[in-house]
């Protein structure tokens, strides 16, 4: 099943075609090192940006490279484009490309959340609208159907991404970091001050409704404690309207810690292929 429907002959021969990666070009504009990944190049279809945990580059996203150490971002990439999907994989702050001065992206992050360097939050939502633009500029999405998606630390960047960029269909953080300092590299950093002002919360409601939005967590995780993620799902819900539940929901998976679940991968392919029109309830995805 692909997005809970039968794959189509069309599916069955774009999971079948080559891969192709291309860089994306931002013209004039400066923005984040990007690769568009298709297996239907020449068909403007859907296009999802996706973004990767921490670690991980977006050559690592690739599904068909036999030296990837990543285990979790390939499965996610690979059923996207096995569905007909362009991505758009981007390198988060800090990572790949985007590695500064030979530092770790702990070191660098860490500088940027102590207010000593430039604040990486802040950053993302800004260049949300630079991805979406560059993406657009491709001529390659389908009635500008623009989903965003990430996992772990990309979970953190999908979300920022969709408060930064109204023009993002809907997005999908699986497993999300939803406060930094849960991670071991950032745990001294001090409550209140701006960083409180910069972590996803009840301020991006209004940014993000009433556009689809799936939270899936680990009933486990320990690294991204499904309480918060629930937490952050009852903030932004106070700004969707009557009757829009269904628009938001959080789905925490019982017996699952901070590592790829078959079934992140299915309510995932269920969601981007997911018509809000359809009647509350058609995702199978119950609001908690």
């Amino acid at each position: 099943m692909i997005g809970g429907r039968r794959p189509s002959a069309q599916d069955r021969i774009a999971a079948s075609a080559p891969l192709r990666a291309r860089h994306l070009r931002f013209g004039s504009r400066s923005g984040p090192p990007a690769l568009v990944l298709s297996k239907r190049p020449a068909e403007r279809r859907p296009t999802v940006v996706y973004f990767s945990g921490m670690h991980s580059t977006k050559e690592q996203t690739f599904p068909v490279r036999a030296d990837n150490s990543n285990d979790v971002c390939p499965h996610f990439v690979g059923a996207m484009l096995d569905a007909g999907l362009h991505v758009v994989v981007v390198d988060t702050q800090g990572h790949g490309e985007r590695t500064t001065d030979g530092r770790s992206p702990e070191a660098w992050l860490h500088d940027g959340f102590a207010g000593t360097g430039p604040d990486p939050l802040v950053a993302i939502r800004k260049e949300a609208a630079v991805v979406v633009n560059g993406v657009l500029d491709l001529g390659i999405v389908a009635d500008d159907d623009i989903s965003v998606v990430g996992q772990s630390w990309g979970g953190l960047h999908a979300l920022l991404t969709m408060a930064g960029d109204t023009r993002l269909q809907r997005g999908v953080a699986i497993i999300p970091v939803v406060d930094v300092r849960d991670l071991d590299p950032f745990a001294d950093l001090p409550s209140g001050g701006f960083l409180e002002q910069t972590l996803p919360g009840l301020r991006d409601g209004p940014a993000i409704a009433p556009r689809p939005l799936l939270l899936l967590a680990g009933a486990e995780d320990q690294v991204a404690p499904s309480w918060r993620v629930a937490r952050l799902g009852e903030e932004l819900r106070a700004s969707y309207g009557a009757g829009m539940d269904e628009r938001l929901q959080v789905e925490i998976l019982p017996g699952v810690g901070h590592h790829f679940h078959p079934r992140q991968l299915e309510r995932c392919l269920m969601w981007l292929f997911w018509d809000p029109s359809e009647k509350p309830g058609a995702t199978g995805v119950q609001p908690q």
